[in-house]
């Protein structure tokens, strides 16, 4: 066996386990928990006169702050009781405690979710989540929390802030002008790396035979770049409550 021959098989080869991997991640079933903050502010401003005052059941809450995340099954599994060894901790770090805590929406509707207060921790209990079952917390905190965390006890479930989510604006990929940056921007990008690398992985083969070898792989680059593009479209269109 030639060079050429070597350093096809080896090219051809690669791509296969690389596609591989990713048909045997995209089909095992797995339990995966992500929430994302969506808004933290201080509802009350310094400049806000003094007669100004923000009430919950009839008391005041000094230096009162507004927090708005989402929780998201993002498994292929349902989640259910059996899961909660404990209830799912949502922690301001920072706040003095919570005021008042409620979910506002969720996808279906008839996820049923409930929540119980503890100094700077809401507690959610345990609840049925199916995949791509959604729902969303507004919380009031005495103090503003310099961070969020989102941790519990569940059985083989995976709790992960969502890294997409936490980059990105709250309603991306509801405008059609996200399609148009996004979709051609990661298929160039994967197209750009490749044309940038292929030319070292070539250096074995003739001249006059890469050419022949080059069209594939980059036409390869451009198709797993798509691919991409329509994998975090279909994620980040999750987190849309509608």
């Amino acid at each position: 066996m030639n060079a050429t021959s070597i350093t096809i098989t080896s090219i051809l080869g690669a791509i296969s386990v690389i596609m591989s991997f990713l048909a045997y991640r995209a089909n095992r079933q797995k339990l995966h928990i992500q929430y994302s903050v969506f808004s933290r502010a201080k509802i009350l401003q310094p400049d806000t006169p003094q007669s100004v005052a923000v009430m919950v059941d009839s008391v005041e809450v000094s230096s009162p702050s507004l927090m708005t995340l989402r929780i998201l099954n993002t498994g292929d599994r349902a989640i259910d009781d059996s899961h909660f060894v404990a209830p799912l901790h949502i922690k301001f770090v920072g706040a003095s405690s919570i005021a008042q805590a409620s979910v506002t929406q969720a996808r279906p509707p008839s996820v049923n979710v409930d929540l119980d207060i503890d100094g700077d921790t809401v507690k959610v209990q345990a609840a049925l989540l199916n995949p791509k079952d959604i729902f969303e917390v507004q919380v009031i905190s005495s103090g503003f929390p310099e961070s969020i965390e989102v941790d519990g006890r569940l059985r083989d479930v995976r709790i992960s802030e969502s890294l997409l989510r936490k980059y990105a604006r709250p309603n991306l990929f509801s405008t059609p002008s996200d399609y148009v940056i996004v979709f051609p921007t990661l298929p160039l990008l994967y197209f750009m790396i490749t044309l940038f690398i292929l030319p070292l992985a070539l250096m074995s083969i003739p001249q006059g035979q890469r050419s022949g070898i080059s069209i594939p792989i980059l036409a390869t680059a451009l198709l797993i770049g798509i691919a991409h593009s329509v994998f975090l479209v279909k994620r980040a269109r999750l987190w849309q409550m509608k």
